[in-house]
């Protein structure tokens, strides 16, 4: 999530393509509240949820309208190999 520290993290280090990726505080309450009005929300319980997910899911968009993609770890045996 970006956040101001987040945000002064990546941007001390001269990167300033985060925002690109990083859903904001907003986007997340968009997913509470679609969340909260989903007739069949027991149907997601005891899963992890992407915001990038449920932002395609359910239709919303970020603040400025882009739709931030679900944020996935690299397969870190995929890394491992390719690093080796």
């Amino acid at each position: 999530m970006r956040t101001e520290r987040v945000a002064a993290a990546f941007e001390g280090m001269g990167n300033k393509e985060y925002l690109e990726c990083m859903e904001s505080p907003e986007s997340v309450g968009r997913a509470v509240v679609a969340l909260a009005s989903d007739q069949n929300i027991v149907d997601k319980s005891g899963r992890i949820l992407a915001m990038g997910d449920l932002a395609g899911e359910y239709g919303f968009t970020a603040i400025d309208g882009r739709r931030i993609p679900a944020f996935r770890m690299p397969d870190q045996e995929r890394v491992r190999r390719e690093t080796s």
